[in-house]
Parts: structure tokens; C-alpha cells; sequence
């Protein structure tokens, strides 16, 4: 009744002209009829507007769209709260469909007048770093994908392996931010099951978080907390974990310290399965997202963790998520965020196969995955190359050449190499892997140094080199442990810094030449028995390449590169 007075009132005073949307909301899982009683209604109305001589009368029919119910849009305090909501909601297709039809039509993609090298580059700056990034967007990468795609009523339980500067921290933020499940699953282009929702509970935090992002992972806390227990801060988790050498069962340190940060009795924490009671008694579904466990177990060469550590780490990564996925959680999920090499060294034995399991979800990227990211960061800055579903579909080849209005085909002349595969091999490791962050970085770089579009050579040279010594400075401040071995490199003679380097004149002893290979940053060549450098480690030590070395270097990576898509 309430629906067929609207109707009235709309038809009183709005002429109807074409393409008409009207879009009916909280739909109830039983109201197919009632559904079906506002369509013949609306029929009626339409049908019967020729006879009034004010209404301009269409030959097509208004569109009606269903929006399912939602619980998550009945209560609100205020406005920003409900638009957070609404991309957890069917309300979210709807509203995009319609959108697009209102949006006017340009006829192709933004031309180059639509946007500046210094909107990109500001973009890109914010972006760079993960810790300083508060709003939701990110490319639906495949591992992001399998990750939202979970079985229709299951809590995602994942372990999410990646390397530093891949984005782990960024991918953590993302979930916060969304709050709830189907709002991240909606943005990585998941199907929405809106029956089941869960909502996002940061267990642990990265250390070093911008004020926004923290800010915001503080109100999430706050609104998920599901009871009146004992309260433990993230911080002081870490603290816990960093000294948990006192601890007996790691198991149970993790159980209680969940229990604590969810405000819940401390019997709840007894086990999964008592954590698991405790939210289905409050018919509370509840994913924790965990990141920044390395800031609580700084390792390297000359601090491996601790028996204790390792068991801990160990603990979490293995045995507490497959109890909670052979529990079959409806009300529990957890999504571990953990660097590569850190959970090698807890787990000692049958690493592989634990790889292997989570090699779907582990936060990897190709080559194509690079130029799709670049595209991504163009359409955030407002100019679109490619369109959002081609984009996700396209090869290397296309995507390469849509970038060339960006950055242009070669690095110079004809003899050049081309510029989409000098930029992937400028920025990668000589294993072919690259870091998301540094590819943003050069970006942002590139476009600060360039007045016009595209980039020219000289800028994307440039900003490699400074890329290289910024990235120096972050892995000493984000892994202590590189910091002295670096010092010992920078400390070299000026003609011994040159790539390669003999075993000889390298001043490192060989665990810190195995954990700098480990994180990419040192490769040994058999067949010279040398080692080498990526340009992004190069510069940032004060290296220069010998007169085989770039050569060398080149052919390495065009090796590795073989094997990468």
C-alpha cells in the first residue's frame, strides 16, 4: 500500500520521459508476489498516463529493479556509514546499472586533455604505500578472485603468502576498510551471495600504519567487538607474541587472544570450536584479518626466531586454520597475511607442500598483471585506456599497446628496447618477480619528472634509479637486519662496487649472501660463478653495472622472464 502511494504521488507530479528506472528496495525473500503486484501496478499506471494530456507518454515501459532485503541498510547513524554499506548489497548492481545509463556517453576513452602527469603522480604517491591508503579500490588480480570465491556459505580461511612490497598490507587494508565480506567480494568482482555476510575484524596490525587507515581499522574494532570481555589491543597481541616464550600451548595462546580482542568470556577461547559457539550463540559471523606478525618476530642472518616463535607462527599458518576449516566454520573465518620467507622459516619441514596449498591465494604478480596494474592506476586518475571487463581479459600485446599514449612504444630510437618490457625488467628480481609498490612508485616518479604525456625515456630512466634508493631505504627500516649489510656493501671501494662481483670481494659472510638471495636482492650466476644485482637494488647501494654486466643482467632476466607470463 505504502509502495502503490509513492507511485501515486510520483505520477502526480514527474512526466515521464524515457527511460524510466525506478528501482524498489528491501524486497523480503518472500515477496515475489508483492514484487509482482508493484510491476502490474506500475503497468496500470503507465497504461492509463495517455489519457492525461500533461504526461509525455513513452512507447517503452519504466525499468523495475528488485533490490533484495538487507539487514546491513535498515540502521545507520549517518550517511557515509550507509554508502560503506551499500556495496555489500544487491542495491550495489542496481545502482551501477543504472549509473551507466544516466552517465552521458563520450563516444571512446578519455583523451590525454582529461588528465595530468601530476594527478597521476599524486595518485600514485598515494597509493605507493599501503599503510596510508583509506578508501576501497583495488584490481581484481586472480589470487584476489580465488580469494573472495569461496563456497557458497563458507567463512574464507586462507593463508596469504607474499614477498615484501607485493601487497599484503594494502590487500589487509582493503578488507578493513570494506567492514564486511561481500563488500570486499563485490570489489573484486565476486558473486554476492547477500543471504551470507560476515563481518571484518582486524586481529593484528601492520606497525607502521598511516592515521587514516589506523583510524579506520580502530572503528572497525569498535563496531565488531561482539562482547563486553576483557579487551586486548593489537598492540599489546604483539607483545604477547613477540615474548611468547613463556607460553606452553600456542595454540591456545591464539584461541584466548582471539577471544580477548572480540570482547568475549574467556571460556570462549578455550578452542576454535568454543570461539565458534561463542559467535553462533550471537549469530555473529566474523572474518580476522591478520598482518604485521614479521613486526613481532623480526628475523634475519644474525636474529633467527626463537624455538618459541617458530612454533607460534607455525601454530597459526597450519594448525589453527585447518582446524577451522575441518570444523566447517559458519561463523569463524581468518585471512593470514604472511611474508614468504618468514613462513619458511617456521615451517621447517614439508614447506612445499604447505606453498603449494596456498599458491592460488598467494599474492604473486605477472608480467601481465603489471601492465593491467599500470591501466588500473591510470582509470583511478581518470583516464580510462581500456574498459574495466576488457582489461581483465586482454594479453600481454593488447594491454602493452593500449599503454603506449602513457609512456610511448621504445626507450629512444628504433634500436631501443620496447618500453612496457623495459619497465618489467627494470623492476624485477633476476628470478622474473617483480613488487606491485615499485611499479607505482615508478609511475608516480616518471609522471613528476614529465611536463606532457607520454612519459619520456629520460624520466622513466631517472625514476628507475630513484626507485632503487628509496627502496634501499625502506628495507632497512621495514627488515633491521638488512640495514648492516647494506652498510658493508655501501662500504666497498668505489671500483669493487661494480655488478658482478666475485665471492671474493663481496664482504658478507654466507648466511647474509643466502638471505640476501632469499629476498631477491643478491643472485649467483654457476656458470661465471659472479654475482648479480637488479637495477632496483643497484642504484639504491651505489653499484654501477661493468662492462659485461647490464648485458648479463638483461640476458638473466630475459631467462627468467621465459618462464613467467
Amino acid at each position: 500500500m505504502g509502495t502503490e502511494h509513492a507511485l501515486k504521488q510520483v505520477e502526480a507530479r514527474t512526466n515521464w520521459t524515457p527511460e524510466i528506472d525506478i528501482i524498489v528496495t528491501q524486497v523480503p525473500n518472500n515477496g515475489d508476489e508483492r514484487f509482482a503486484e508493484i510491476n502490474r501496478r506500475i503497468d496500470e499506471i503507465w497504461a492509463g498516463m495517455d489519457e492525461d494530456t500533461t504526461a509525455q507518454v513513452t512507447s517503452t515501459p519504466p525499468t523495475v529493479h528488485r533490490v533484495d532485503f538487507s539487514d546491513t541498510l535498515l540502521v545507520f547513524d549517518e550517511l557515509q556509514v550507509f554508502a560503506r554499506r551499500i556495496p555489500g548489497t544487491s542495491l550495489a548492481q542496481v545502482g551501477r546499472a543504472v549509473a551507466e545509463g544516466l552517465a552521458p556517453s563520450h563516444g571512446g576513452t578519455a583523451s590525454t586533455s582529461d588528465v595530468t602527469t601530476r594527478r597521476i603522480a599524486d595518485l600514485a604517491e598515494q597509493l605507493e604505500y599501503a599503510e596510508n591508503n583509506a578508501e576501497l579500490g583495488l584490481l581484481p588480480t586472480p589470487s584476489l578472485q580465488h580469494l573472495a570465491n569461496q563456497p557458497p556459505g563458507q567463512m574464507p580461511v586462507a593463508v596469504v603468502l607474499g614477498s615484501k612490497g607485493a601487497g599484503k598490507t594494502f590487500t589487509w587494508g582493503q578488507l578493513v576498510v570494506a567492514a564486511r565480506w561481500n563488500v570486499f567480494r563485490h570489489a573484486v568482482g565476486a558473486t554476492l551471495n547477500a543471504s551470507f555476510d560476515a563481518v571484518i575484524f582486524p586481529l593484528l596490525f601492520p606497525a607502521h600504519l598511516g592515521d587514516k587507515l589506523r583510524q579506520r581499522a580502530l572503528e572497525v574494532e569498535k563496531q565488531v567487538r561482539v562482547g563486553d570481555g576483557p579487551s586486548l589491543t593489537s598492540g599489546e597481541l604483539a607483545g604477547e607474541l613477540a615474548d611468547s616464550e613463556t607460553r606452553i600451548n600456542p595454540l591456545q595462546l591464539w584461541t584466548e587472544a582471539i577471544a580477548r580482542r572480540l570482547g568475549l568470556p574467556k571460556d570462549a577461547g578455550t578452542s576454535v570450536l568454543t570461539l565458534e559457539n561463542a559467535l553462533a550463540t550471537r549469530n555473529k559471523r566474523v572474518v580476522l584479518v591478520v598482518d604485521g606478525i614479521e613486526d613481532a618476530l623480526q628475523t634475519g642472518p644474525t636474529k633467527p626466531m626463537s624455538e618459541g616463535q617458530q612454533a607460534l607462527l607455525r601454530v597459526l599458518l597450519t594448525e589453527l586454520v585447518v582446524q577451522m576449516r575441518d570444523l566447517g566454520s559458519k561463523y569463524l573465518g581468518m585471512i593470514v597475511f604472511v611474508r614468504r620467507d618468514l613462513a619458511r622459516a617456521a615451517i621447517l619441514q614439508n614447506f612445499g607442500q604447505f606453498e603449494a596449498k596456498h599458491r592460488q591465494v598467494a599474492i604473486t604478480w605477472s608480467h601481465t598483471d603489471g601492465l593491467r596494474l599500470t591501466l588500473w592506476l591510470l582509470q583511478r586518475a581518470g583516464w580510462s585506456l581500456m574498459d574495466a571487463a576488457t582489461m581483465a581479459r586482454a594479453p600481454y600485446e593488447a594491454l602493452a599497446e593500449s599503454l603506449q599514449p602513457f609512456w610511448g612504444v621504445k626507450m629512444g630510437g628504433a634500436r631501443e628496447a620496447y618500453t612496457d618490457r623495459w619497465v618489467i625488467a627494470a623492476l624485477s628480481d633476476l628470478n622474473g618477480r617483480f613488487q606491485a609498490r615499485d611499479l607505482v612508485r615508478l609511475v608516480g616518479v616518471a609522471s613528476r619528472l614529465t611536463e606532457g604525456l607520454p612519459l619520456t625515456p629520460k624520466a622513466i630512466r631517472e625514476a628507475v634509479k630513484d626507485c632503487s634508493v628509496r627502496k634501499i631505504e625502506e628495507l632497512q627500516t621495514e627488515m633491521e637486519e638488512l640495514a648492516p649489510i647494506f652498510e658493508k656493501l655501501k662500504g666497498l671501494h668505489r671500483n669493487l662496487r661494480t655488478i658482478p662481483i666475485g665471492r671474493a670481494d663481496l664482504p658478507l659472510g654466507d648466511d647474509e649472501i643466502g638471505f640476501l638471495n632469499e629476498q631477491g636482492i643478491l643472485f649467483y650466476e654457476e656458470k661465471e660463478q659472479q654475482y648479480y644485482m637488479p637495477q632496483t637494488i643497484q642504484h639504491g647501494l651505489g653499484f654501477e653495472p661493468g662492462r659485461r654486466g647490464r648485458a648479463r643482467v638483461l640476458s638473466l632476466l630475459r631467462a627468467a622472464m621465459r618462464n613467467r607470463p
